[in-house]
């Protein structure tokens, strides 16, 4: 484990060196979670197996290739286009947000409502992942462009009204509360972090001060779930669990034993033609199995679909265009461009939870949807949308 943990250092500080310092670029990133986890490994009081060759290669493979990638498209030239977002679209975003809010507190209420005293909260995470009475996971297109409807208003905060910020800042929260979702409020700090780093309004000791807060949220979510006293939860445990756990849990996979030619990689494309009846192949579930053994879990860090279905192989080629994916993203975003920056924060959510799952492939249509609402706002003051509108509307 040491020659790996010498390799993200030095790959740590190549990443930071060529990126300007800047401790959100890919490779920054990608080193930085995965020294946390292996440090946290080896200084944490736990009960896991040590790290096989098999998680060990796997990862090396995975944070070089993404890395070397990375750091090549970094250093290419690309043109700069920066077009601010129309401000009549963003206020339809946030209209429509506020629109469909009450939805939201409808479906807390019918739940809270209908749950057995003190389990309201373990009912509302349930009801929220589809394990309620309907069987229907909470989401939708709404929560999509409350997430975007954020990120716009806190990307322009003080040219626009402040109420608009905290307003969409308040109902995805919310959401994330009501849904009883570490995930949420993981989403919506990495998001606020990622926005405020960009645009120079947040240090580097205000980011850990928030990682402070977000681990006591954390924890409170967990009591509350479990109907428990914080004080009650084993801090370490909770740690190895939610940190640790994959990388062992990985270590249990038997390499290119999909059952299916890249069922778990392009399940989204699978999940398309099942439903049109193109294929009999029904498509893995996103949720994974759980394993009881040596711990609980059903994560596996994000290699999990690419040494699934194609081993180490499929690892090295998936990191690698990640790593071109990211890389791009991100020397976009450095030149200024909003569009660019609001697109690299998806991508930091994804880089952040490496250690636990993987999302991009996984949920790419979820995505897709994103990308395309987020780019609706900047394609309309590139073609002046509302302003030839108004032009039809009242002629000169």
């Amino acid at each position: 484990m040491i020659w790996l943990i010498l390799l993200l250092i030095i790959l740590f500080g190549v990443g930071l060196v060529c990126s300007r310092d800047n401790i959100l670029s890919p490779t920054v990133m990608t080193t930085t979670v995965w020294l946390i986890c292996l440090l946290l490994f080896i200084v944490l009081p736990h009960n896991l197996p040590p790290l096989t060759v098999q998680v060990l290669g796997a990862l090396a493979l995975w944070v070089a290739m993404q890395s070397i990638t990375a750091l090549c498209m970094q250093g290419l030239r690309y043109k700069n286009y920066t077009y601010e977002a129309d401000k009549t679209l963003c206020t339809i975003y946030l209209a429509i947000s506020l629109l469909t809010l009450p939805g939201l507190i409808l479906f807390a209420y019918n739940v809270v409502s209908n749950a057995n005293g003190a389990d309201w909260a373990n009912e509302l995470r349930n009801a929220a992942i589809g394990r309620g009475k309907d069987a229907q996971i909470y989401g939708g297109t709404q929560v999509i462009i409350w997430q975007i409807s954020y990120w716009l208003e806190l990307y322009y905060y003080g040219s626009r009204p402040k109420w608009r910020t905290f307003v969409s800042a308040a109902i995805l929260l919310l959401f994330s509360l009501l849904t009883m979702s570490k995930w949420g409020f993981m989403m919506f700090f990495i998001s606020t972090v990622t926005i405020l780093y960009f645009k120079k309004k947040i240090s580097l000791k205000q980011i850990l001060v928030g990682l402070s807060v977000l681990f006591v949220i954390f924890i409170s979510i967990q009591a509350a779930r479990f109907a428990t006293n914080i004080e009650d939860i084993d801090k370490n445990s909770f740690t190895t669990l939610y940190l640790l756990s994959s990388m062992t849990a990985f270590d249990t996979l038997e390499p290119a034993s999909a059952q299916h030619w890249g069922e778990n990689v392009f399940r989204s494309f699978y999940s398309i033609a099942y439903k049109f009846g193109l294929t009999t192949t029904e498509p893995p579930n996103a949720i994974l199995p759980f394993i009881s053994k040596p711990i609980e879990t059903n994560t596996y860090t994000c290699m999990y679909p690419f040494f699934k279905d194609f081993g180490y192989w499929g690892v090295a080629i998936f990191a690698a265009i990640m790593g071109i994916l990211y890389g791009y993203l991100f020397k976009k975003a450095q030149q200024g461009s909003v569009f660019y920056i609001l697109v690299y924060t998806i991508c930091v959510n994804f880089m952040v939870m490496q250690f636990a799952n993987e999302m991009l492939m996984t949920s790419l249509w979820l995505y897709l949807k994103q990308v395309i609402l987020l780019l609706l706002p900047f394609l309309a003051t590139k073609y002046k949308v509302f302003s030839n509108v108004k032009s039809i509307i009242k002629p000169n």
